[in-house]
């Protein structure tokens, strides 16, 4: 199994730039950026005692419970700030609960989460992309699956 860490090429002018035997990109103009995904994080929860408090320098990290024992996995944001962004899959009936750092709220549709409050599914399947729109606010831009939002 080959896993991918982010990796960055800043193009300047007309260039072609080839990745794994394939062209990518060409005739760039200006500077771009392009990154491959990162790999997915596999049960790197805490409990409720020590959640795994998630930094910004893991932003667009995938996270699932695979083969979580016993209990939920509870993961904490980071403090809100404009494109960050969090996937979360629920690959086991433990669940995953996500909470929102101090005043920052998660919105899920039309549903939005109380200051730190948080967004919890246990149902398997179930998916949600994070991203923080600006210093207070998380949006699910993507999700299925069912999530139960702590709004009251």
């Amino acid at each position: 199994m080959r896993f991918l860490k982010r990796v960055s090429f800043v193009c300047y002018g007309t260039t072609t730039v080839y990745g794994a035997g394939a062209q990518i990109a060409s005739n760039i103009s200006d500077i771009d950026t392009l990154e491959a995904e990162p790999a997915v994080e596999v049960d790197t929860a805490g409990d409720t005692a020590a959640p795994n408090v998630l930094l910004t320098s893991e932003t667009r990290a995938v996270l699932c419970n695979e083969a979580t024992l016993a209990e939920q996995n509870y993961h904490t944001l980071p403090l809100a700030a404009a494109n960050l962004e969090f996937t979360f899959i629920v690959n086991d009936a433990q669940g995953i609960r996500v909470t929102a750092n101090t005043s920052d709220t998660i919105r899920l549709g039309a549903t939005i989460s109380l200051a730190a409050g948080y967004i919890v599914s246990t149902v398997v399947g179930s998916t949600v992309k994070l991203v923080a729109i600006d210093e207070t606010e998380w949006i699910a831009v993507a999700f299925c699956g069912t999530w139960d939002v702590n709004d009251s």
